[in-house]
Parts: structure tokens; sequence; C-alpha cells
């Protein structure tokens, strides 16, 4: 969260190791009063790059904003600035891009994830692998 008196320390210990397990991309969370996005982690700890951990972004969107406390872990945190998120999957490319933008379209944070494609031998279907 963007502040101490938002966390729940309970829900992220039971939470964290689901999105571990699962190679989860992005975990995204409304409703915070200041925007911050974090590294990847994994086990609640910093990891050099998206294939081996998850991004968690915490957004606002209204008009009430509580200021960002710094924290090792987070990349990107803005206070005080409503920010308006979008997501593009280009399946061709394997890649996501992300962006955060104000209300006026000035763009405030922005990155890209890109996969290898892998076939799944098991299966038909394309897998995307980490």
């Amino acid at each position: 969260p963007s502040h101490p008196w938002r966390d729940i320390p309970a829900l992220r210990e039971c939470l964290v190791p689901i999105f571990d397990k699962h190679h989860v991309d992005f975990v995204l969370q409304g409703h915070d009063h200041a925007y911050q996005r974090t590294y990847p982690l994994r086990g609640h700890r910093r990891v050099r790059t998206p294939a081996e951990g998850t991004i968690y972004l915490m957004a606002v969107s209204g008009d009430k904003f509580v200021g960002h406390t710094e924290r090792e872990y987070v990349k990107m945190g803005r206070a005080g600035i409503s920010t308006y998120q979008t997501f593009e999957i280009d399946p061709r490319s394997n890649r996501l891009s992300y962006r955060a933008w104000t209300e006026d379209g000035t763009v405030v944070d922005e990155l890209s994830i890109a996969k290898a494609p892998r076939t799944d031998l098991s299966s038909d279907r394309l897998v995307r692998s980490r």
C-alpha cells in the first residue's frame, strides 16, 4: 500500500505465495490514494526482471490523495495526481505494454514485458512461459 496504515499483512502473506507460484505478471489494486509501482518482487524480495517476479501496482483516480511513502521495493511513486492505466497486449509479439496517464494525457509511468512463446507438448494450445 501507499501508506503503512493501509497494509494488511495477513492478506499479503496469504496471496503472495499464490502469485509467486503461478508467475503472475501484475497485481492491480485500486482505491489507494497515491500511485506506486514496485520493482518485480518474489517472496517479498526484489528480483531483477519481470520474468522472475510480480509487479504490484496501486493507483488513484480520484481527487483525495495521501503522501507516498518511499520504500526500497517501489520503482515509481507519485502523490497528488490522478492516474489512469492502460494495458495493451500484442499476441503476435507476446508483449504487454503498460502506461499510466494523467487527466491531461501526460504519461507518468510506463513499462513493457515481453515473453517468448513456448509450445506445450501436452496440448495443442500455445502456453506463455516466463
